[in-house]
């Protein structure tokens, strides 16, 4: 399986969520090399914790992709995991936390909020990439934490409504990410039909319209993945970026895609094998029986039937 032991990409993404800002123009890394020993003792200090980490060997590569994903913001990343390791990790149900790392913490959030994270579902990469400067001044907001410890207990408009008039900066300043994340990715985050650079869910779904093979609610079954559990989240949006940039074929009615744009994706969540275009075995894009990139029925690998990786019937990944 791709993502063998993901505490590392839980404790990062609950310490980017801390602020959702920034970008890589602050950051102080100086490129991603490898630190086996800072792995090896994050790995032996959380799994004294008590934390899932699964083998030395899986938790020590996974550190290791951690710091290359974020290597943008090497010396924040490499800092917090230091700060883990000598204060000890906090394992609970919802995943593993630094413990005494805020500043650490608050370093790598203003830093790297706007890196795509294994978790992170199509929207929220969308919006990423194209609202980060507003993210940016979202993260920074002087009333923030007010702000978010307000909304955490909402339930109503009202209550919404009452938490930005009492933090007015973090309130007009999320408005904004908003506003933003509905311009710029309204198929990814909303189900709108959109020909948008910024937007390359419905970019794909157009292709294959123009392409004679239109899949129903494409656009809206897109909007609907919110996370992704098999922390393939950039691959998944990779492909579908790459997919929507290629020619599109159509195939008994069903769209065929470049295939070389799923193999990342495909990697990642561990699903391969025999096939090729309408074999049995391989990865399928839209529907299909296990065929490369294309037919109808199960084992769909993006939107398809049972067994559909990304969006489909039983057995997917986000899929029913």
């Amino acid at each position: 399986m791709a993502r063998r032991s993901a505490w590392l990409f839980i404790s990062l993404s609950a310490a980017l969520a801390q602020a959702c800002s920034s970008g890589s123009g602050n950051s102080s890394g100086t490129g991603y090399t490898p630190n086996p020993a800072l792995c090896q003792a994050t790995c032996s200090s959380a799994a004294k914790a008590g934390c899932n980490t699964g083998s030395p060997t899986e938790c020590e590569a996974d550190c290791e992709k951690t710091r290359e994903q974020y290597s943008e913001c090497l010396a924040e990343t490499d800092a917090l995991f230091s700060c883990g390791t000598a204060s000890g990790y906090v394992c609970g149900p919802g995943g593993t936390s630094f413990n005494g790392c805020e500043a650490e913490t608050k370093s790598l959030s203003l830093c790297g909020a706007c890196i795509p994270t294994g978790s992170n579902g199509l929207c929220t990469i969308c919006s990423k990439k194209a609202c980060c400067a507003q993210y940016k001044a979202f993260g920074q907001a002087p009333d923030l934490a007010s702000y978010t410890s307000c909304v955490g207990n909402c339930s109503t408009l009202d209550c919404l409504t009452a938490c930005e008039n009492a933090s007015p900066v973090a309130g007009k300043a999320f408005k904004d990410v908003d506003a933003c994340r509905t311009s710029a990715c309204p198929s990814a985050c909303d189900g709108q039909p959109s020909n948008l650079a910024s937007d390359p869910v419905g970019r794909l779904c157009a292709a294959q319209k123009s392409a004679g093979c239109p899949q129903p609610d494409c656009e809206s079954t897109y909007s609907q993945i919110k996370s992704e559990s098999n922390g393939c989240g950039p691959e998944m949006y990779a492909a579908i970026e790459c997919a929507g940039s290629k020619p599109v074929t159509c195939k008994n009615g069903t769209p065929v895609l470049d295939e070389a744009c799923l193999q990342g994706y495909m990697d990642c969540i561990g699903v391969g094998g025999g096939g090729g275009q309408g074999g049995g075995g391989g990865a399928v894009v839209v529907g299909g029986a296990g065929g490369a990139t294309s037919g109808g029925g199960s084992g769909g690998a993006m939107v398809g039937g049972s067994g559909g990786a990304i969006v489909g019937g039983s057995g997917g990944a986000d899929g029913g």
